[in-house]
């Protein structure tokens, strides 16, 4: 920018220099377009991945609960199966 006023300030300021001064005016606006939507891209991808860590977070925790139910009740049976098989060797005895 420091050049472009430079040129400008040297120079009579014709069509030529105005014209240039734009053009990169409207360049540098056009790059930061593309920063700004990369970082917007970048923020929506990390929102994703976010996301599908919190899924299977959820998915692994409902996971841990279902074998932690099922062990449970292979306990509870167990336990079940116990308390009879004591009942049987009483009622041989």
């Amino acid at each position: 920018m420091e050049l472009l006023q430079k040129d400008c300030v040297n120079a009579v300021c014709d069509s030529d220099c105005v014209r240039r001064s734009q053009q990169q005016i409207e360049e540098i606006s056009q790059a930061n377009d593309i920063v700004q939507s990369l970082r917007n891209n970048e923020k929506k991808q990390s929102l994703e991945v976010i996301d599908q860590i919190d899924n299977a977070s959820w998915d692994r925790i409902r996971a841990e609960m279902f074998l932690a139910e099922i062990l449970r009740q292979t306990m509870k049976s167990k336990s079940v199966a116990r308390k009879i098989q004591h009942d049987n060797m009483e009622t041989n005895f």
